[in-house]
């Protein structure tokens, strides 16, 4: 099977707003799966590799309320308000700014008030920041595959 045969994925469009998915077996959390990122569709034409700095002036795709206009590898990710998504009537802020940093750095430039929000905080500073700031900082699940590799020529697995 292979994208020239989509009909064997079993997923297809009825119309401009419906997306039906077929599965082999139920499967009990596939809601949940699908809000992964991984998950969300891709329009036909819009095809991304590793370089995405090229493709900014041509973006106009997205899935979500924001469109990516500046991408500073190391540094930060610049998205502006997508007027083209479904509940752009709800959307907050006209831009937003993802800081890439580390996480020592990214602490300290939210408790300054420097970022509104992080994603990592470093575990040294994590009982003192839900101690500073006890409705700021929430924890969340986070679906993710985690894998030991043990050396198996050296004691105790070889």
């Amino acid at each position: 099977m292979g994208l020239s045969e989509p009909d064997m994925i079993g997923v297809r469009a009825l119309d401009a707003g419906t997306l039906v998915i077929d599965l082999e077996a139920p499967t009990p959390y596939f809601l949940q799966m699908l809000t992964h990122p991984s998950m969300f569709p891709v329009y036909l034409d819009t095809q991304m590799g590793s370089d995405v700095a090229p493709l900014l002036d041509n973006i106009n795709v997205s899935n979500g309320a924001y469109r990516l206009t500046e991408y500073v590898p190391g540094a930060s990710i610049s998205l502006v308000r997508n007027t083209y998504y479904w509940d752009d009537a709800s959307t907050w802020f006209d831009k937003v700014v993802y800081v890439v940093s580390d996480p020592a750095a990214e602490a300290s430039r939210f408790r300054s008030g420097e970022i509104d929000i992080t994603s990592s905080i470093d575990p040294s500073i994590y009982k003192k920041m839900v101690n500073e700031r006890p409705d700021e900082v929430k924890v969340a699940p986070q679906l993710g595959v985690y894998y030991l590799g043990f050396n198996l020529t050296r004691p105790p697995f070889e």
